[in-house]
This record gives structure tokens, sequence and C-alpha cells, in this order.
């Protein structure tokens, strides 16, 4: 499916862009789109197609298609049978029969291979006189709206008279669609309003042709109809190994989504070749442990080998990061870096008949990396709002022999830069190059290599914040390597003289019926250690007269909502709303600063305060 009129085309391009320098080693990975220009001659071109990029470990394709390049969610039409490619999704129709002893399961495709001649009989299913039942596996989940069956020619004369058709869906509960006890035709075409099913099940009571003690019937084509896109699809990139340790760059990507669907991008980052944490049961009634009885972690292969029981898979979240928020149109890559394993997940979410589609995702690397990881933090933590206000920036960057070092460090805010005053590093003043704007500091400093691990860069500057949650942004380039991919700073004690460990500042908001509001533990780490799982946001109410409407909720830096913890209305009090680290999708936010918002609409007006939680792991 292309792109048509009053569709939205995103083009998601990198942040910066990016200059091969000969010699280096930049490296693009492309899935999808075969035909795009290759890149500049000496840069390393790893091309896969979508199947090729999903085939290993951890690789998902699950409710999509495949057309002229481009990936998008199954498009059900209202012509077509959704039993025939049942099987070959792993679905397919299975009968039951009761006899005396434990019901037995058997494949029956001879009632979605679109031949009316073969047929699925009573002879096949029960013994005589017992009930029946057929059951078909669509091989996931779509919209279903018409269900029809019939006989074959040569037994056009059998008639199912009682019967009852269920849907099911794996994520909702059962619902009986027909219950029918007098049907007079031999073909039953039953339409109902559209849902999401994953399979069906006719249960047959009885057949109007009597044949000497017991009722004989047949089908010979069960046939399943809907209209509009499934659900919900998923391509998840197989782990990419990238060799070593690399500084991952920019993340670009093309494609479509309709107004009321979403088409979600995202990134994460590991240390070791497998994301997955694997567990079994002790044998201590539900405990678990992810720990082999020699006290090694369980891998892929211990965890085939269990026996009594599996117990679900979860993310390994000590030595991967968690998926990344959806890549809109910015894409630098958030996921930690340098990192040697990477993963790219592909999210349809359709609505009907709005769905999208990606016709590629291209990814940078840089090895070696420009460094370790490097943290830093911004302070004072609040300011006044508006007010120009003096600040020091501290990064502390790790350097080895096996990183190349940088000289160049570009800072961006969503406030406005005023004024720099100096450049420290190891507490020496330095002269500097400098290039001020508004929204962005460019240094050019002293070239830093492995000899100068961990040395204290400070940058002393003045500035104007506007907003709770104002950031300052950091990463550094390497001149020689023009326009490479940048290593990201990342929020963290840089030096103990500063108390922020951040890289974001707020501002005071005052409200007298609103009071201490707080936060604790200020970080979070939802690893499943049952440690800092969760944090609570509390708040006193103070003088209401009656109720007021509150409403708590978490925001990125960006502004954008992750999770509403709580809405409704409330009287004076202490409070307490829990979170633990998940967003309104269901998934572990990724690691980073949020704000929280604590929102009181009392017949004074609206009053709000508000603080940053941490999420590591």
């Amino acid at each position: 499916m292309k792109c048509s009129k009053g569709r939205l085309f995103v083009l998601a391009l990198a942040a910066n862009a990016l200059v091969l320098s000969s010699g280096m080693g930049l490296t693009i990975y492309r899935i999808g789109d075969q035909d795009l220009s290759p890149p500049p001659q000496d840069v390393e071109l790893v091309r896969l197609s979508w199947e090729e990029a999903s085939a290993g470990m951890d690789g998902v394709w699950d409710g999509l298609s495949l057309e002229n390049g481009q990936i998008a969610p199954i498009l059900v039409r209202p012509d077509e049978n959704l039993s025939l490619a049942a099987i070959a999704r792993g679905g397919g129709p299975r009968g039951q029969k009761y006899p005396n002893v434990e019901p037995q399961t058997e494949i029956t495709d001879w009632t979605a291979d679109g031949d009316p001649t073969t047929a699925f009989r009573d002879t096949d299913a029960a013994h005589r006189g017992m009930g029946n039942q057929l059951t078909l596996y669509l091989g996931g989940r779509f919209p279903v709206s018409r269900v029809r069956f019939y006989p074959s020619p040569q037994s056009s004369g059998l008639i199912i008279e009682k019967f009852k058709l269920t849907a099911s869906d794996q994520k909702g509960s059962s619902a009986v669609i027909r219950l029918v006890s007098n049907n007079t035709h031999p073909t039953v075409d039953l339409t109902f309003p559209s849902r999401i099913v994953d399979r069906l099940q006719l249960n047959v009571h009885s057949s109007r042709s009597r044949v000497g003690d017991w009722f004989p019937w047949e089908i010979a084509e069960f046939e399943v109809y809907g209209e509009g896109f499934v659900p919900e699809a998923t391509f998840q990139s197989r782990v990419f190994d990238l060799g070593a340790p690399a500084t991952v760059g920019p993340l670009r990507w093309s494609g479509f989504r309709d107004p009321d669907a979403r088409v979600n991008i995202r990134t994460r980052s590991g240390r070791d070749p497998d994301p997955n944490r694997y567990w079994r049961y002790t044998g201590r009634g539900d405990e678990i442990t992810f720990r082999t009885p020699e006290g090694a972690p369980m891998t892929r292969a211990d965890y085939e080998k269990l026996r009594g029981g599996q117990p679900p898979i979860t993310a390994d979240l000590d030595n991967w990061s968690a998926w990344s928020g959806p890549y809109a149109t910015s894409a630098a890559i958030v996921s930690p870096s340098p990192r040697q394993f990477l993963q790219v997940q592909v999210g349809f979410a359709p609505k009907g008949l709005h769905g999208g589609g990606v016709d590629f995702v291209e990814f940078r690397v840089t090895q070696p990396p420009l460094s370790g990881q490097i943290v830093g933090e911004v302070w004072p933590e609040h300011a006044v709002p508006g007010a120009v206000t003096p600040f020091v920036y501290a990064l502390l960057p790790e350097l080895s022999p096996e990183t190349s070092g940088f000289d160049r460090l570009v800072v961006e805010t969503t406030g406005r830069f005023a004024a720099l005053d100096s450049v420290r590093i190891n507490e020496e003043r330095i002269a500097v190059e400098a290039a001020i704007e508004a929204e962005r500091i460019t240094l050019s400093l002293p070239r830093m290599a492995a000899a100068d691990n961990q040395k204290l860069v400070e940058v002393f500057f003045q500035a104007q914040v506007f907003h709770f949650g104002t950031s300052f942004a950091g990463q550094v380039f390497d001149s020689e390597r023009p326009m490479e991919v940048a290593q990201q700073v990342v929020p963290g004690n840089a030096t103990f003289r500063l108390d922020g460990d951040q890289l974001s500042v707020g501002v005071q908001l005052d409200g007298p019926l609103l009071q201490q509001v707080a936060v604790q533990p200020p970080v979070l780490t939802p690893n499943g250690d049952d440690i800092n799982d969760r944090t609570e946001i509390a708040y006193t109410l103070l003088r209401l007269a009656g109720e007021g409407q509150v409403e708590v909720e978490i925001f990125d830096l960006s502004g954008r909502s992750v999770r509403r913890l709580y809405k409704g209305r409330e009287r004076s009090g202490p409070y307490l709303r829990p979170w633990d680290g998940r967003g309104d999708d269901g998934f572990v936010v990724a690691p980073g600063l949020y704000l929280f918002e604590v929102r009181l609409d009392a017949d004074r007006g609206i009053t709000r305060d508000s603080g940053l939680i941490a999420v590591v792991y």
C-alpha cells in the first residue's frame, strides 16, 4: 500500500546530517527499501530486506503484510475468506469429539481448503449421538463480521438444525455470536457487528436428515469474513551484533499513517546478544529464579530444556535498555550507547480502515566510539521563570585507548541562552572558541583522548528557563570526523560539588491549597528486583471547600504525556499515588528524566506543582 491523497507522509530524518570522514568507521544499517541511492563510496552499507532483518534472535513478524517493499498491518477486505490463509499463519481448523473418554483433537483442513467437494463429516468428529465441535484458529487477531458454512454439493440435503457459534479473542473474553435451534437451510450465513477475533468455535447439536438412529452432518467450507485492519501489527528486528561497542547515531525512516492510526518506531540497546531473562520454578510453590541450580544465569537453551512448566520470559533490564519512546520527525537515537547490540521495532496501531506503512528504517553507527559513557549535570536545579540565571554544566567522560576522543561540545536547551562566562577542565580555566545561539552553545575544546579520562569539564553560562523540566542536552563530536555520529551526554553524577545529577531545570510553582508535593524515592529502577521498582508521589490538599478536581500525570521532558496516574475529586488530606515506571501502553518507559505534575482545580482556580523522577536501570 503506497501513500495516497489524504494520508500523512512521515519522513523521520536524523537530528544532524552526516558527512563521511575518510578512513573512519561509519556504517549504515538499512532495513527495507532496496531502491534507495547508495551511500558515499567509503561508507559501509549493511542492507537487509524486512524478512532478513526479522529472522534470528528475538525477531518478530506479527500481523504484517509486505507489498512493493513496504510493511503494513494486514488489511482485511470484505471479499477475503480469512479461513484460507489460517493454516499458513499457524492456525487452521480443528474438530473435537466427545466420546466417553478424554476429548481428542484432529486437524480438519477440509473445511478451509477452498474445495467444496471435500468435507469434515460427523463421522470424522464424534461417536453417534454425541455433541460435536469445530474450532477455527485464524492465526492472528482479525476484525470479523460474517461467518458462512455449508455442506458439499453431494450432501446438499444435510441441514445443521441446532448449533452455537462462539467468537473468542486471546486478549478478551469469549462471546456467543449466535445460538440457533431451528435452522432450515443447508447454507448458514451469519452477519454480526464487527469484533476482534482470533478463533471461532461451532458446536453442532443435531441435524435434520435422520439416518437410522443418528443425525448425519458435514461442513465442506467454514468461511470467515470481515473488513478493516488488524488491531495491531509488529515488526521486530533480530538482535544486531555491531561487532564491538559503537556509538549509535541518528535514525531515519519513511512511511505514512492515516489520521486515526499510529506508527511507532522504537529502539533498545544491550551489552550481550540476548535481551531476554529466562526463569525456572524452584519447586517451592510458585517461586521462580533466573539462575540455574548451579547458580549461573539461565540461557535460552536451559529454558527450552525445562520440564514441568516454563515461567514467562521477561526483558533483561540489567544488560539491556527498555524500549525507547517512539521516534517522530526527530530521530537522534536515545537508546544508551556505546553498546554492541541493538534492536529496532516498528509497531502499528491501526483503527478501523485507518492504517499506515513503513518503507525503510535506517540507522548509523561509528566505531570506535568517541567515548565511553559521558555523564553530565546542570546546576542550580531550580530557577525563577524568565529570569537570566547563572548555571554550570558539568560533564565527566570515560576515555580509553578503545575510544577515539572528541574536541567539540554542543549543548542545546528548550530555554534560551543569554551568555557564556567561562570553561574549565579539571578546575583550570581554558580559552575556547564558542558560538552562542538562543537555543545552542557550540564549544571547540582541547582534544580529549585516553589520557584525559575522568577529567571534569565545566561550562559556566547564563540562560533563561520558562517551564519546569527545561532541558540542557549535550553531545560531543570529533572535528576530525566531521558530522559523524555524536556521543550523547547522559544525566548522572559528574561531580560531588553539584547535587543535581540531571540535565534539566525546574521552576518553583507555589500554591497555598496544594502543599508538600514530593516523590520518594526520586530514582526509579523498574527491573523486577523489588528494589525501587516503584515510586510514590505524595501531596497534601489543604483548606478545600468540599472537593477539588485532582489530576496526577507523568510527562517526558518534551511535554508528552506518558502516564495518567489519577484523575478524580478529592477532599483535604494527604495522598500517595504510586508509579511503577510503565506508560499508558503498559510497557516500561525508557531510562531518563520524567516530570510529574499534580494539578488541582478548585474554587480558587487551578494550582499546579511538579517535580522530576529519574528512571534508570
